[in-house]
């Protein structure tokens, strides 16, 4: 994977609980070495989006690629090597 590749991408991303949707088409990149801040009320779909990333959760609509891997297909390559 190319160095300038994004850490985070997110494209498109919808997670919804019942009727209520928490996060309605998102997309964001964040680069390679940035500190990235998510704030925003409660109810915003912060907690929904960082656990989709981390693949606790799959994507309804979407993609979630964390350095350049599926969070919910490829989990193990992204745990460090003594995990």
């Amino acid at each position: 994977m190319p160095a300038e590749s994004p850490a985070v991408d997110i494209d498109g991303l919808v997670m919804a609980y019942g009727d209520k949707r928490a996060v309605d088409g998102l997309s964001m990149q964040v680069a390679r070495g940035s500190i990235t801040a998510v704030l925003g009320p409660n109810g915003a779909g912060k907690t929904t989006t960082l656990e989709t990333c981390e693949g606790y959760r799959r994507p309804q609509a979407g993609t979630v690629r964390v350095l350049g891997l599926d969070p919910q297909r490829q989990r193990r390559e992204l745990l460090p090597a003594s995990a």
